[in-house]
């Protein structure tokens, strides 16, 4: 059986692999998380040893450490202070509200699941589906999977760039060794590149 593949380009390309290599790539990827894509694009980096490190953090002289919203270091042990979308204020923001945020709005501005689909990587399911960490979103109409802090930013990452939307979040990270800045606060923002 052969497998279509997508990739991430500007036309969406199709390529076809084998049983045996779409096998190999479900081996190689994280449950519930990678898309073929993800496994594809770290073998290729892995490849060229051009893995992605995180940007080293730049503190600005109000304490605050502005992180590389599109390569940031690691989110584990943080909490969301405050966020705003396209300048609107989010109520109670988490990593993962933010990410379901998003979601309402891809659903209005690309109108059907598919779309909404084709646009994400956040694994999400159409209707009602609350079991395995999937939380239903009603103004989306969909469910969908809960992640870690870094992975749920990354996900609202790609849909913000592919929404064309600004987004601001600034958060801290809880005084725990494990933590990257244990105690301290930082930020990241977005905005689209203006034609």
């Amino acid at each position: 059986m052969q497998y279509p593949v997508k990739c991430e380009q500007s036309m969406m390309p199709t390529i076809e692999i084998s049983e045996t290599t779409y096998q190999g790539l479900q081996s190689l990827a994280r449950p519930f998380v990678d898309t073929p894509d993800d496994v594809i694009r770290r073998l290729i980096e892995e490849a060229r040893g051009t893995t992605s490190e995180p940007t080293p953090a730049v503190v600005r002289e109000t304490g605050v450490i502005a992180v590389d919203p599109l390569n940031p270091e690691e989110l584990t042990h943080t909490r969301v202070l405050s966020a705003a979308i396209d300048g609107e204020t989010v109520r109670r923001p988490k990593w993962n509200g933010l990410l379901h945020l998003l979601h309402v709005r891809a659903r209005q501005s690309l109108g059907s699941f598919e779309e909404v689909r084709k646009a994400t990587r956040a694994n999400i399911r159409e209707g009602r589906f609350e079991e395995r960490g999937f939380v239903f979103v009603p103004d989306a109409g969909m469910s969908i999977q809960g992640v870690e802090a870094r992975l749920a930013w990354e996900n609202t990452m790609h849909l913000v760039k592919r929404l064309g939307v600004s987004i601001e979040v600034e958060f801290e990270w809880h005084d725990k060794d494990k933590a990257a800045h244990p105690g301290a606060r930082g930020s990241m923002e977005w905005r689209p590149e203006k034609p």
